[in-house]
């Protein structure tokens, strides 16, 4: 019961994080830009500090 009543809690909290995200496209599109140049920064940071 108390794993049922977990996965149960965790799927209502994955749909309401994805109604949001749905609702804020806007701001996911804003998310992925700032984690796609993180990522090159990281990228360029390691390759300069292995040479």
């Amino acid at each position: 019961m108390a794993y049922k009543k977990g996965e149960d809690f965790c799927s209502e909290e994955c749909k309401a994080q994805f109604d949001a995200v749905v609702k804020k496209r806007r701001n996911l599109l804003y998310f992925w830009v700032a984690s796609i140049i993180i990522m090159l920064c990281v990228l360029v940071f390691v390759q300069r500090a292995g040479m």
